[in-house]
C-alpha cells in the first residue's frame, strides 16, 4: 500500500485489516482545525474495483479541541477512542434519513500510540461548499432534519448508547458553558439571568431528545443536480434537544431560504419556539468553536431568523 503517511498513524494489527489499497490520494484538510485526516482510496474486492474515504484520527488532534471537550462533557461521547461502537450510528442514519449514507467498511478506536479508522464508502455527488447551497437544498435540509428529529430518545448521550438522565440536561449545559467559558477567559455575566432561566424552563420540559449534529455545517453533504444527496460526516450524532440543532441553523441558512426550510420541516413536525433556549444554545455553540467565529459581540448579534419567520407568520393579512 502506498502509504507511509497512513502507517505513521496506525498499528501493524490496524494496517493488517485494511484492504490492499491500489491507490491512495491525500485529501487536504477543509478548515485548519478540521479533526480528521482524509484519504481517498480504491481497492479490488472480489475483482471490482472500490472507492472509499479513508479518516483517521490520532487522540492528540482532539485533545484541545473545544469542540470535542463540549462534546465529551455534555453528551459523554469520547471521539476517536469509541470509533468501534459507530456502525450502529451508520445503521440508524441509513434507515432513518432521506438522504443517503455511506457504507461503512472499518471502524477501530485510537489508543494512545495509534488513530481511529474509519473506511466508508466513497459516494457519487459534489463536494458542498455554503456559496453552492440554495434554496431547494435548504428545503431538502428542511425534510431530512424533519425525519431525523421525529426519532425520540428519552435520554440523551452518544446516538450509539444514550444514557444520560433527562433531568440533568439543563443543569449539564449550564456547567459545560461555565467550564468552556472559564477557560477561555470568556465573561458570562451579560448572560446570567438568560441562563438562570435556562436551567429552570428545561427542568420543566417535556421534550425528548432527536438526533443531532452540534456541528452541522454545509460540508458535511454531497450535492447532486443541485440538491442535497448525502451525508457523509456522521462523527458527531448524538441524541440532543432539537433546538440545539436549530439554533445552530440561524447561522447555516440565508435569509431567502429560512422560510422554504420551516415548510419542508413542518411537513413532519411543527418547530419549536426558541426563545428561552436561543441564548444557552448560542453560547455553547460558540464556546465549542462550531463555525469558527471569534467574537462573541459578533456572534450573539446574529438575526434570530425562526423568530423573525414566527412573527412573520403571526402578522395579520391585511
Amino acid at each position: 500500500m502506498n502509504g507511509t503517511t497512513i502507517s505513521h498513524y496506525l498499528n501493524a494489527s490496524q494496517l493488517a485489516e485494511l484492504p490492499a489499497f491500489e491507490s491512495v490520494k491525500f485529501l487536504p484538510k477543509a478548515f485548519e482545525d478540521s479533526t480528521n485526516q482524509l484519504w481517498q482510496v480504491s481497492w479490488l474486492n472480489a475483482g471490482k474495483l472500490e472507492k472509499g474515504i479513508l479518516k483517521l484520527c490520532p487522540l492528540s488532534n482532539v485533545s484541545g479541541s473545544p469542540f470535542w471537550q463540549g462534546m465529551q462533557r455534555l453528551f459523554e461521547l469520547r471521539y476517536p477512542q469509541e470509533i468501534e461502537a459507530y456502525p450502529e450510528v451508520y445503521r440508524l442514519l441509513e434507515s432513518w434519513s432521506v438522504l443517503s449514507i455511506p457504507k461503512l467498511h472499518l471502524a477501530q478506536s485510537a489508543g494512545p500510540e495509534y488513530a481511529s479508522v474509519l473506511l466508508t464508502q466513497k459516494l457519487e455527488g459534489d463536494a458542498l461548499i455554503s456559496s453552492q447551497v440554495n434554496a431547494d437544498m435548504a428545503a431538502d435540509l428542511g425534510s431530512h432534519l424533519g425525519y431525523l428529529h421525529q426519532q425520540s430518545s428519552r435520554s440523551y448521550g452518544p446516538l450509539f448508547a444514550a444514557g444520560l438522565d433527562a433531568q440533568g440536561w439543563g443543569q449539564r449545559v449550564h456547567s459545560v458553558i461555565s467550564e468552556l467559558a472559564q477557560q477561555q477567559a470568556v465573561s458570562l455575566q451579560p448572560y446570567e439571568k438568560q441562563l438562570d432561566q435556562f436551567k429552570r424552563i428545561d427542568r420543566a420540559s417535556k421534550e425528548g431528545f432527536v438526533p443531532i449534529m452540534p456541528d452541522l455545517r454545509w460540508d458535511q453533504f454531497l450535492s447532486k443536480a443541485g440538491r442535497l444527496y448525502a451525508l457523509v460526516d456522521l462523527d458527531a450524532m448524538v441524541w440532543g434537544r432539537r433546538e440545539l440543532e436549530l439554533v445552530l441553523l440561524e447561522y447555516l441558512l440565508e435569509a431567502d431560504w429560512v422560510e422554504v426550510f420551516a415548510s419542508s420541516y413542518r411537513h413532519h413536525l411543527e418547530l419549536p419556539d426558541l426563545s428561552e433556549v436561543r441564548t444557552a444554545y448560542r453560547l455553547l455553540l460558540f464556546l465549542m468553536g462550531v463555525l469558527g467565529e471569534v467574537s462573541l459581540e459578533k456572534w450573539m448579534a446574529v438575526p434570530e431568523s425562526f423568530a423573525l419567520l414566527q412573527t412573520k407568520n403571526l402578522r395579520p393579512v391585511e
